[in-house]
């Protein structure tokens, strides 16, 4: 069976390095990649090809910043969760 990739975004350094380790220990999911770049997150969705991102809704200096950049992950990957 394959595992589930994962491509964690979130602003905060600390958050994303855990949420990565949290993902490396599951048997059942891999961390493909990470960004705590706002404007990597849609580059890192399409070249990285994950199932699953885990995306940080507010980020510093704009509390809707993660919503607002779901239209351009939907124009990559319409499907992921």
């Amino acid at each position: 069976m394959s595992k589930i990739r994962v491509v964690i975004a979130d602003d905060h350094i600390y958050a994303a390095e855990g949420l990565e380790k949290i993902v490396s220990e599951a048997e059942d999911m891999v961390c493909v990649g990470s960004t705590t770049e706002l404007l990597e997150i849609p580059a890192l969705v399409k070249n990285k090809s994950p199932d699953v991102l885990v995306l940080d809704i507010a980020w510093l200096g704009d509390k809707l910043a993660g919503i607002e950049i779901l239209p351009d992950i939907r124009a990559i990957r319409p499907n992921i969760p």
